[in-house]
């Protein structure tokens, strides 16, 4: 079975380019035709609402935070104890919640519609499922993943239910309000995953382990419950990374250092070769990919 494409190109831009072998996490840049008045540098209203500048020290938006993990919790290899520790990293954080956090907000927002997150809400079940499903332990829990989240999330895309019922019209329930209560409800601690037992061999010491200076998500540090995350898009190849100032114009850099980030639990994942790293004390959040 093919993806779901949402009859709005604008909702299948977002998601079905979600975790593609050359894209970021979550990519909002295309979540939106229409850009809202006023924004600067042709920011999408996606962005202006779900990836919004916080104040220094504040809670991050969840569309912004699950790149901050995405990233941090790349593998650092191939080999199966790479995957573990990738899952660890990822399944033992705050990554699924947020990501449905970040879902939640596109809808509130009137950029997916209930049948669209009824779609989405059953290929990242599927996806977790595969990811985490060994950390239960017990006979019914699985095998580690031979893959990344990005591969197994692009794989459950073509096998989740697509939904008989439920709304397909959508309406901004709450126009140009940035508020993250609006939808999400902070629970346990926040980014990337601990990750402990033989996988943790897997990781790297690194030398990145406070907040850099700057305020807001969009423009400055942002920092993770293990320390500062930078962004960068996947893969091994250079990437070069588009982030939005606190002006609105659009700033770019490009890296092929190889980069170790701290997890939550004290060690260190590496965002692999050939990521993006603007310092290791400053995390670089991407609010236009």
């Amino acid at each position: 079975m093919q993806p779901y494409s949402p009859t709005r190109s604008r909702n299948a831009a977002l998601l079905l380019s979600l975790l593609s072998s050359s894209t970021l996490l979550v990519p909002l840049a295309a979540a939106a035709t229409t850009t809202a008045s006023g924004g600067g540098g042709g920011t999408s209203y996606a962005d202006q609402v779900c990836k919004p500048v916080v104040p220094d020290g504040s809670t991050l938006p969840p569309c912004v935070e699950i790149e901050n993990i995405q990233v941090a919790c790349s593998p650092n290899g191939t080999a199966p104890v790479d995957y573990e520790a990738h899952a660890q990293c990822m399944c033992h954080g705050s990554f699924f919640q947020e990501w449905t956090a970040c879902r939640q907000c596109l809808y509130v927002h009137g950029q997916l519609s209930e049948r669209d997150i009824g779609y989405w809400q059953s290929a990242i079940g599927l996806a977790s499922s595969s990811l985490c499903g060994f950390l239960a332990g017990g006979a019914g829990g699985g095998s580690p993943p031979t893959a990344a989240f990005q591969d197994i999330f692009t794989a459950a895309q073509a096998q989740a239910s697509v939904p008989a019922t439920g709304a397909t019209a959508t309406s901004d329930r709450a126009p140009s309000d940035t508020a993250i209560s609006l939808y999400f409800t902070p629970s346990g601690s926040l980014g990337p995953g601990s990750i402990t037992g033989s996988a943790a061999s897997a990781t790297q010491t690194g030398s990145g382990g406070g907040s850099g200076s700057g305020g807001g998500s969009n423009s400055g540090s942002a920092t993770t419950s293990g320390g500062s995350s930078g962004q960068s898009g996947s893969g091994g190849s250079s990437q070069q990374t588009t982030q939005m100032n606190s002006g609105g114009s659009q700033t770019t850099a490009a890296s092929t250092s190889q980069t170790s980030l701290k997890t939550s639990g004290g060690v260190a994942i590496s965002a692999g070769s050939g990521t993006a790293l603007l310092g290791a004390a400053v995390g670089v959040v991407l609010s236009l990919l």
